[in-house]
């Protein structure tokens, strides 16, 4: 029976081996997680997204033709913004330009008491912070994507061969940090609601 043992070179050979195996299940690991947090962040900002648009299409569809301007009326508002007058009163929906780093989507509301609402209240997602106001429309459309000049939310009225507004199309960026990284998913959301009335 012999009694011999492994030599420092087959040690070393076989922790090496090991090695590359541990190393290749971490590398694995990693690109596992980062994919599930993009995924869980893009599914959550579509969410966000959803909502915000259900929120503006309550307020548009319910809106007559002729009721619809951009920016708001009144002073000292964002230029990118959207004003609607159905049967409830006027809404305003507006970027938060108070903040320069972590812009809200702003809802000014004469029903339920009044006052403002922030659409990303108390949630993980902003709009992209970037400064400048909507760029020159053509054609009646919103740019997508939307310029880095933008502010982060782009409306413009919809209007007929007759130049009746019949509608509102808006485009706004998204942004939401990726848990535990210093990363942002990103994403670009454009809607066209038209007016029922």
């Amino acid at each position: 029976m012999s009694e011999r043992g492994f030599t420092i070179l087959e040690v070393l050979v076989a922790a090496a081996a090991l090695s590359l195996v541990l190393l290749g299940m971490s590398l694995f690991y990693t690109t596992l997680t980062r994919f599930e947090l993009e995924n869980n962040s893009q599914t959550y900002l579509q969410r966000q997204a959803t909502l915000i648009e259900d929120e503006m299409r309550r307020q548009i569809e319910e809106a007559t033709a002729t009721s619809m301007a951009v920016p708001c009326s009144g002073g000292g508002l964002s230029a990118d913004s959207l004003e609607v007058t159905n049967s409830r009163g006027t809404y305003c929906f507006r970027r938060d330009a108070a903040s320069t780093t972590a812009t809200g989507l702003l809802e000014d509301r004469p029903d339920g008491g009044g006052g403002t609402w922030n659409l990303l209240s108390g949630t993980l997602a902003t709009l992209t912070t970037t400064t400048g106001t909507c760029p020159a429309l053509v054609a009646g459309a919103c740019p997508s994507p939307m310029p880095a000049s933008s502010g982060g939310f782009c409306p413009c009225l919809l209007k007929d061969n007759g130049g009746a507004i019949v509608g509102a199309a808006m485009t706004f960026r998204l942004s939401a940090r990726l848990p535990g990284t210093d990363s942002f998913q990103t994403m670009t959301f454009t809607t066209t609601i038209a007016a029922r009335n």
